[in-house]
């Protein structure tokens, strides 16, 4: 981040904030109770998964995302303590926990807090068409590694988020957020994100091209896997309203954010 990209970002904190910071630093000992005793990132590395079913597919997904949730949540903590030890407060990244998103532009926003605010000042013009930002994506999407996964990641990410777009200017909150299915249908829509959100980060930090043919072979070509998808759905379904909730009662506080 350059000085003109950081400085508008930066404040002088309290001083008693970084000990409280350093707080979140139980973070760690999850991550080493979760890779002691689940053996999810060994299974992954080894590609050991010809055997399971589809319930114990989906939770090997679902816990290397954890993972690697953990594992980026980490450093980026690390680093931003360091800065409010020094009496600097910069955008904290990746402000909310992964299994608490349902929008794919939310959840980046979130995510990388800080690189979306340097990108969205520094690379991308608001005034872009839509077709030109795909080539500042590719040059967000490739650093992380010139991989055909991550490749595939990349495209992804960027074509999962064309429903939220799509879905905003066909039913825009605007004009239908008064009704009583509109938050309903906002569930239902959710879950989709949230299982394409899940799938695309699968194959690229979890399962890979290969494995998630794999996976979704198991899903669409199982009755285990029929029964569990619809089951995961209700549930899926039934916690989007509970961030829904979150989110409003967050409003009432006065906090109000975009992601």
């Amino acid at each position: 981040m350059t000085s003109s990209g950081s400085a508008p970002s930066a404040s002088r904190p309290a001083t008693l904030r970084a000990m409280r910071y350093a707080s979140l630093y139980l973070c760690l000992l999850t991550m080493e109770v979760v890779l002691h005793y689940m053996y999810v990132v060994a299974i992954k590395d080894a590609r050991a998964w010809a055997a399971d079913t589809p319930v114990q597919l989906c939770m090997l997904g679902f816990w290397n995302l954890i993972v690697v949730w953990l594992k980026l949540l980490l450093p980026w903590r690390f680093f931003r303590l360091c800065a409010l030890a020094d009496g600097v407060e910069l955008p904290e990244n990746m402000v909310r926990c992964m299994a608490n998103n349902y929008l794919p532009k939310a959840f980046w926003r979130a995510w990388h807090r800080s690189f979306n605010l340097w990108t969205t000042r520094h690379v991308f013009h608001p005034r872009t068409p839509h077709p030109a930002l795909l080539t500042p994506r590719r040059c967000v999407y490739i650093p992380h590694d010139l991989s055909f996964k991550l490749l595939a990641w990349g495209w992804l990410i960027s074509l999962f988020i064309l429903p939220e777009i799509i879905a905003n200017l066909l039913l825009p909150a605007s004009k239908y957020g008064e009704h009583w299915w509109y938050r309903h249908l906002c569930a239902a829509g959710a879950v989709g994100n949230i299982l394409m959100m899940m799938g695309a980060n699968m194959v690229g930090f979890v399962l890979g091209v290969d494995g998630i043919k794999y996976l979704l072979s198991q899903l669409t070509g199982t009755v285990a896997g029929w029964q569990f998808l619809i089951v995961a759905c209700i549930v899926i379904f039934m916690v989007v309203h509970l961030m829904f909730e979150y989110r409003e009662e967050k409003k009432r506080q006065g906090i109000s954010r975009r992601f």
